[in-house]
């Protein structure tokens, strides 16, 4: 199984994929340029960006993605197109056969200073402290604060999925998290 953490940006975009056991990220760590090109154009490349990611990416189990900053005083209309085509580009390429993917379709939005609280046990953390913290606790080394955010979303997938929190800040950090956050409630049939 493989769990995959996104953090989108158009300064930085990150995919990260690890294994069951959280450590191995070979061939599914990729940071990717998202200034390629403006507009339409820009958005198109990161969608085709994702679906390649997903297509080399085997046994998809949960999929993390870190949700707005809502205190961004700029970029805001940027980040919601650039959030609705990650979204879009997830729900495409698992809906090709809704059967076998089910809730994959609706990525679980992690609130960045939830994230941060999961990885840190502060949710103001700085960025050069989840560099470290990321590194303490998992043994991942990177200066891509972008990468180090995806991890650490692929780590907040797998700890949803088998529940295997540990330490009490993690679990407090969770309590906030809603899985498959836009998934749409079930249809109550009318009798």
């Amino acid at each position: 199984m493989r769990y995959v953490g996104i953090d989108q940006s158009y300064t930085g975009f990150a995919f990260v994929a690890i294994d069951a056991d959280g450590t191995d990220v070979s061939g599914n760590l990729k940071s990717f340029d998202a200034k390629t090109g403006s507009g339409i154009e820009r958005l198109l490349s990161i969608y085709q960006h994702l679906f390649n990611m997903f297509t080399e990416t085997n046994d998809v189990a949960h999929i993390c993605m870190e949700g707005y900053s809502n205190a961004s005083k700029f970029g805001r209309e940027q980040a919601g197109e650039l959030g609705a085509i990650v979204k879009l580009a997830i729900y495409d390429y698992f809906d090709r056969s809704a059967d076998a993917y089910g809730d994959l379709r609706y990525p679980t939005i992690v609130q960045p200073s939830t994230l941060k609280k999961f990885v840190t046990g502060n949710g103001a953390a700085k960025k050069n402290n989840m560099l470290l913290a990321v590194f303490k606790k998992w043994g991942f080394e990177t200066s891509d604060d972008n990468l180090a955010d995806a991890f650490a979303l692929a780590q907040l997938a797998r700890t949803l999925h088998t529940g295997s929190a540990e330490l009490a800040y993690e679990k407090e950090a969770l309590k906030s998290v809603h899985p498959h956050t836009e998934m749409p409630p079930a249809t109550i049939p009318n009798p």
